[in-house]
């Protein structure tokens, strides 16, 4: 549970950091790279 908190902690400090748009395109861009070597497999 204090692995899952400590996760919480650093998303949250990455969104005060980059901003939650940034942070946002930040995950879509990695979910769509993840997709493409998924598809490419």
């Amino acid at each position: 549970m204090s692995i899952f908190k400590f996760l919480i902690q650093r998303i949250c400090i990455c969104l005060v950091k980059v901003g939650i748009p940034k942070f946002v395109n930040g995950i879509r861009k990695g979910v769509e790279s993840h997709v493409a070597k998924l598809e490419n497999m």
